[in-house]
């Protein structure tokens, strides 16, 4: 507020003048720069020559002189507008003794630098002195509040019960890029785009005659409208604020268009980092199809084998008086049956190497489980190893991206088979594949017969490129716990079982509707 100093010595020199016998203005150095002109009873001097003296030197008797000057020194170094009341004499008409009542305040410049003082004396304190410091107090306070306000980082913007903006701070100055004269006696919806704009004295009725309270006191993301027409998100509070009977609104303003950049940012980052992971996933289960690929090979050429040996056999049955057509119709069916097996064996395959988008459906997850086995199966390491499974009796849906879980158990089965070296007595070969639930949670662990885990770090075990392998690349954990955590779940290992390593991960149950 520009005129603040102004509307203080406009204010005191109303009241001063109106109820004071004397009415004095001091400059810095205690020269009297004004006095009140009704004084004919009171100085010897008129006026006129009292103007231009040194008030403390020249109307103060000595005795009086020290707490005088204290008194001026004091409202001299003050940093507002705190009124001072203290008494002492003056000489008055015939170097008489007149002991005056003094209220006085600081006079400040634009630059908020003491240049003087206000001086008011009475004979007596008239009632009406009491008003005059009450609106005074008032003033400061108002003074000081907005000053606070100005200070404030947010924008603090007041209305009354009719939406009309009373104030408004530097922050919301900047803010909206108004000043506050333009938008002081305005509805406050001027700062709003739409559809608040719509909404926002709909919202004002309804709480003033209900009592919802809607718009009172909860933080909420809102847009504010520039002056220039644009627009920008916000943090919008809104308090209420009862000033004697006067019912009042406090709004809470954050401009927080730098945080959502910064989540957008994030939001691309995390989507960029989840395409590297996919990609990632995927060229894992190409490398683990292409060391897969001579059993795959094999598992393709039993049903084809099958099936030229059956349509052989039915092409030399129609050469032949067709005596029995059970023969050819055994024949057509087990050409049928092992084009369904080969046919099954490319839909696991393909399913498992294609790149799609990730999709989560309900599954059952000992088929999912089943269906890993007998691609793992496809190792030609897999000789002489035997799979256990042991299953819950009730059957657990998992709602997932099936694929992406399946290569979870397909790389912690490929695990254990490394982990069961060629020491390992032929009998004792084993996976066990087992699931467990714990409340909302399933937990699946596969178990070797290997040696154990040997010179591993624990914290290290699921970074990237950290194996125990001489050829492997440390990538098959690392995804796998990617996949499991973006499914809301945890992957661990457990080395304290008697043979061999459990590898285990949780997944959420799916709820029943």
């Amino acid at each position: 507020m520009k005129n603040d100093a102004k509307s203080i010595d406009q204010l005191f020199f109303k009241y001063a003048t109106q109820f004071s016998r004397i009415l004095l203005v001091l400059d810095e150095n205690g020269c009297i720069e004004h006095i009140h002109s009704d004084i004919t009873d009171l100085f010897t001097d008129s006026q006129h020559q009292l103007m231009g003296k040194n008030w403390l030197e020249y109307c103060v008797p000595q005795h009086a002189y020290k707490k005088a000057m204290a008194t001026f020194t004091l409202l001299m170094q003050s940093t507002d507008h705190q009124v001072e009341h203290h008494v002492y004499p003056i000489l008055g008409s015939g170097k008489k003794e007149r002991t005056i009542s003094w209220y006085s305040i600081p006079k400040f410049n634009d630059k908020k630098q003491v240049i003087g003082i206000w001086m008011a004396g009475f004979d007596t304190n008239p009632n009406d002195l009491a008003h005059y410091e009450k609106e005074l107090l008032i003033k400061r306070n108002t003074l000081a509040a907005q000053t606070i306000l100005d200070h404030a980082v947010e924008g603090i913007i007041t209305m009354d019960d009719q939406g009309l903006i009373t104030s408004c701070n530097h922050a919301a100055e900047n803010l909206f890029g108004y000043s506050s004269n333009e938008v002081i006696g305005k509805n406050v919806k001027m700062l709003m785009p739409p559809p608040y704009q719509e909404e926002h004295d709909r919202y004002l009725h309804n709480y003033l005659t209900t009592g919802h309270k809607k718009i009172i006191g909860i933080g909420r993301e809102v847009a504010g409208l520039h002056k220039n027409g644009s627009q920008f998100p916000m943090e919008l509070s809104v308090a209420e604020v009862h000033v004697e009977s006067e019912q009042s609104f406090i709004g809470i303003i954050r401009d927080i268009t730098e945080r959502k950049q910064a989540e957008e940012q994030l939001r691309l980052r995390d989507q960029e980092l989840q395409l590297i992971r996919d990609r990632m996933a995927h060229m894992d289960r190409l490398n683990v199809m292409g060391e897969m690929a001579s059993g795959i090979a094999h598992e393709l050429n039993q049903p084809l084998t099958a099936i030229a040996t059956y349509a052989q056999a039915s092409s030399r049955l129609l050469d032949m008086p067709l005596n029995n057509k059970d023969d050819l119709t055994h024949s057509l069916i087990q050409i049928n049956e092992q084009a369904q097996r080969a046919g099954e064996v490319i839909r696991r395959l393909r399913a498992m190497i294609t790149k799609q988008a990730p999709s989560r459906q309900r599954v059952d997850l000992k088929a999912l489980i089943l269906e890993a086995i007998e691609l793992a199966k496809n190792d030609n390491r897999m000789k002489g190893i035997v799979t256990k499974t042991h299953f819950l009796d009730k059957s657990l849906t998992v709602e997932i991206d099936s694929i992406q879980i399946q290569q979870v158990i397909l790389n912690l089965i490929r695990n254990a088979i490394d982990a069961i070296d060629a020491n390992t007595v032929e009998q004792n070969k084993q996976i066990i594949i087992k699931t467990e639930q714990n409340d909302d949670l399933t937990r699946i662990a596969v178990i070797d017969s290997g040696p154990g885990l040997m010179n591993i770090n624990t914290e290290e075990a699921f970074n990237p490129f950290a194996s125990t392998k001489a050829h492997g690349m440390g990538m098959g954990l690392a995804i796998s716990q990617s996949i499991v955590l973006a499914h809301e779940g945890t992957i661990g290992f457990n080395t304290d079982n008697k043979h061999g390593t459990e590898f285990y991960f949780t997944l959420p149950l799916a709820h029943n509707f």
